[in-house]
């Protein structure tokens, strides 16, 4: 059940996950996002993001998740996908990495 009202499909896997970039406002930052598997990440790390979700739920900014996740649902999210987020505007893509 969505938090709009009714059922959401679960959308389909267009394809493997790959690391995505996006730019930040400052000039020249570039964030990369890195699929990863559940057994290649240590579990000081899950933690540590886990609070760090729960963290920002507590602030209250991050509807529709309207409350804080257990370990098991944090690793385990349900398969209800959340409501589509609106496309933002193209940005240009992130400088290539220098290292």
């Amino acid at each position: 059940m969505s938090p709009y009202g009714g059922s959401i499909q679960t959308p389909e896997r267009k394809g493997k996950l790959v690391p995505r970039s996006y730019p930040l406002p400052r000039a020249g930052a570039c964030l990369t996002v890195f699929p990863v598997r559940r057994d290649s990440v240590p579990d000081e790390l899950v933690n540590f993001l886990r609070d760090t979700f729960n963290d920002v739920v507590r602030e209250g900014k991050t509807y529709p998740q309207m409350s804080e996740l257990s370990l098991d649902e944090f690793v385990r999210p349900s398969r209800s996908p959340s409501p589509t987020r609106p496309r933002s505007p193209a940005r240009p893509p992130c400088p290539a990495s220098t290292s």
